[in-house]
């Protein structure tokens, strides 16, 4: 299960690509029509304007795809590799020129630098493979470059910092989970990123970046949540009060309970909301303003009963989920 998402105009539309089904199906506008748009076997987060021309373009296990208008053209000569179903990727922008580069792990963890054109070089930036589950970039020095955290997927998950573009490993205790998930946000507001990392390891568990008055930095593990596993996990407002909360979905370790779960954050202290969703195995979360309304909407998707399934949740900024509906794209095949 994949989740991205496009803007075409002033709508908010989503891509959900099933790997199963041979093709990326696009749930478009707040109606979901479906678009069989033939593009390829998807890959997980990989929709971006890689062309800054204001709309998203995707890549997928065929190559990179130009939206142009809501017309999709495959391009040749970018450089790129051959995706594999499960490659891990992620857009960002290294080295802060404007343009969007592509981290990928296939064999090991490289970055392929933009030329503006659409032209891809590859740089090694010393990343190891770690068989990473999830890979999130994030400025949390401060020092105006991207760090990055990677969650292995057997127990090895390290935070490594930019250097003068190339990452080094600073060991800071953090948690080794199995099929884990992490993201960046500044829970507590005091100006840095803190860190929350879910997966096999007991608990899911938020890590606040705090800096001493002799100027060394500590990640502290301050707040333990139930864990889930097989899990993906995001920070966003929801309830629109100015801090930090959390999403999440997985399942306990028995891959029978799988759930999705809400945690509103009232200065620093986090509680389950109880939220009317559907938890899924092995999926993935995302906050959007799907309506456009000015608050967070959810969609989660995942392996549910054999199935993919994939869930729309409407949020208002009283804290409460108003609707969830449901989507099934697909059988799992045995």
């Amino acid at each position: 299960m994949i989740l991205s998402h496009f803007t075409g105009s002033a709508r908010l539309s989503i891509f959900i690509i099933v790997f199963l089904l041979g093709m990326p199906l696009l749930y478009g506008q707040t109606s979901f029509t479906i678009l069989d748009l033939g593009l390829g076997l998807g890959l997980d987060k990989a929709s971006a304007d890689y062309d800054n021309d204001g709309d998203m373009d995707l890549l997928t296990c065929n190559g990179l795809f130009r939206n142009d208008s809501g017309s999709f053209t495959l391009r040749s000569g970018t450089g790129l590799p051959t995706m594999p179903v499960g490659t891990l990727v992620r857009w960002i922008d290294f080295n802060d020129d404007g343009h969007l580069d592509l981290f990928v792990n296939i064999t090991s963890n490289v970055i392929y630098i933009n030329n503006g054109q659409g032209v891809f070089t590859i740089m090694n930036v010393g990343l190891p493979n770690l068989g990473c589950y999830d890979a999130e970039f994030a400025d949390y020095d401060n020092d105006g470059d991207l760090d990055v955290i990677l969650v292995g997927t057997y127990y090895n998950t390290k935070i490594y910092e930019n250097v003068n573009n190339a990452y080094v490993y600073i060991n800071y205790g953090i948690d080794n989970p199995y099929a884990g998930g992490c993201d960046w946000g500044d829970y507590d507001n005091d100006g840095d990123l803190d860190l929350v990392l879910t997966g096999r390891m007991g608990n899911m568990r938020i890590y606040r970046n705090d800096v001493s008055q002799t100027g060394v930095r500590t990640f502290n593990n301050v707040i333990n949540l139930p864990r889930l596993e097989g899990s993906d996990v995001e920070w966003g407002d929801y309830d629109c009060d100015g801090d930090l909360d959390i999403l999440v979905i997985g399942e306990v370790g028995d891959y029978s309970s799988n759930y999705t779960w809400v945690y509103q954050n009232n200065n620093g202290v986090f509680s389950n909301i109880n939220a009317p969703l559907v938890g899924a195995n092995y999926g993935n979360v995302a906050w959007l303003d799907l309506d456009n309304d000015g608050d967070l909407d959810i969609i989660a998707g995942g392996v549910l009963n054999e199935a993919y399934s994939v869930r729309i949740g409407k949020q208002s900024c009283r804290g409460a989920v108003k609707g969830v509906r449901a989507v099934q794209p697909a059988r799992l095949q045995h």
